[in-house]
């Protein structure tokens, strides 16, 4: 169920690693399905709270500044994340005057249950202390918990990141989630921005994989994105056709031991983006809809698991390409599922008109939809594959009604 998640970063540093965080679960937040609000305490006018109480009276404090603004959005919101950095083992001061502030909220009908707080370290004990002042305040709200915490730091703090993750993830029902990101940031223009691990393609492989073990040990499945790499990437797919300019040569150096090492984690899911990489595809082709670049994946990196598309709704394919089209495309070039078409009843329709007219092999889909089976029913694996990996239950036994569950 779709929640109105409001993300606060506390830091008031441009480009801090709390602020990374912060855009981090806001991306995630948003790819789950959720109504997403991130709003930064940088360069916002917050004064200290005087204690008067008259906004317990008055339903709002008498101080006029931008605390205003954001308390209705913490009354306004479902979930509120906190990522803060660490002054002296504890919350930023910036976000403690914000709580502060936020008094008038008490007896008020406000709407949050949930609340999460993120940081950007890692060393032994932090987590307990850091969360203490927020624990306080939310002991204030009757019908508020907090969730979880999230202390990112290293390769701890990424596994950490991807347990956590996936315990709420869980809880609420997801058992996918379309991350991490593996992708080497290879310029200072990429529009990764702080999306990325890092430069160096080791400590993003490290990184990576611990967020996969993380996440999948939560039940979770991870998604490894975005194959074959934005780092060099620097015009959003969104409006228009971008592209990176790095060889496959280049690749084999950097972006794809990160991804082989997510792949060996257990990620059970890789997404292919939409931009074009004509230095190692030979043309303009969105690397989803190419054959090449899916069959680096295959046959490169030996990856037999789940590829999805990049939005298919982006501007990069919908310029180019119908939703029909599009969805034959990538379905021809070896991918297993279509992400986010533009018009999804004409994709439907495309692909189905496609096998009937022979276009497009049925087997094909077959290829996709054992994949598919693999990692939904893969409690069940040898009961749906038979103990010998062989078709019985399958598609092509025609009884593959009996062994799994109706949809």
């Amino acid at each position: 169920m779709s929640k109105k998640v409001l993300v606060i970063s506390t830091s008031l540093r441009s480009n801090s690693n709390s602020e990374e965080l912060a855009d981090v679960f806001a991306e995630g937040a948003k790819e789950a399905g959720n109504q997403v609000e991130k709003i930064s305490l940088r360069d916002k006018n917050i004064g200290f709270c005087k204690g008067c109480l008259a906004c317990l009276k008055a339903g709002k404090c008498v101080i006029r500044d931008d605390a205003l603004e954001i308390t209705q959005k913490m009354h306004d919101a479902e979930v509120i994340v906190f990522a803060t950095p660490i002054y002296y083992y504890e919350m930023s001061g910036q976000m403690k005057t914000m709580l502060d502030r936020a008094n008038s909220l008490y007896g008020s009908d406000y709407c949050f249950e949930d609340m999460l707080s993120a940081a950007a370290e890692d060393k032994e004990g932090v987590d307990k202390r850091a969360v203490g002042g927020l624990e306080g305040w939310i002991a204030c709200f009757e019908r508020a918990r907090l969730a979880g915490t999230v202390f990112a730091g290293g390769v701890d703090g990424a596994f950490q990141a991807g347990d956590n993750t996936g315990a709420y993830l869980a809880e609420y029902g997801f058992n996918l989630n379309l991350a991490p990101v593996a992708d080497i940031k290879t310029s200072e223009e990429s529009i990764l921005g702080n999306r990325s691990f890092g430069s160096d393609p080791a400590q993003v492989g490290e990184m990576a994989a611990a967020y996969v073990q993380g996440l999948t040990g939560k039940g979770v499945s991870a998604c490894v994105k975005t194959f074959p790499g934005l780092g060099g990437v620097t015009k959003s797919t969104e409006s228009g056709m971008a592209d990176t300019q790095r060889s496959q040569a280049d690749m084999e150096g950097a972006e794809f031991s990160a991804y082989q090492a997510a792949i060996a984690a257990g990620s059970e899911f890789v997404m292919v983006g939409t931009i074009s990489a004509p230095n190692v595809t030979g043309d303009n082709t969105p690397c989803c809809l190419s054959a090449t670049a899916v069959g680096l994946l295959r046959n490169n990196l030996a990856y037999d698991g789940i590829i999805i598309t990049g939005a298919l709704n982006e501007s990069s394919v919908t310029e180019y390409y119908t939703s029909a089209d599009a969805a034959e495309k990538a379905l021809r070039a070896g991918v297993d599922m279509i992400y986010m078409p533009e018009k999804f009843e004409e994709a439907y329709a495309g692909l189905l008109q496609a096998v009937q007219s022979g276009s497009l092999e049925e087997s094909r889909i077959d290829e996709s939809l054992m994949r598919i089976y693999r990692v939904k029913y893969k409690d069940r694996v040898d009961g749906v594959l038979g103990a010998e990996g062989g078709t019985e239950g399958t598609p092509e036994s025609g009884d593959a009604g009996a062994e799994l569950p109706a949809e």
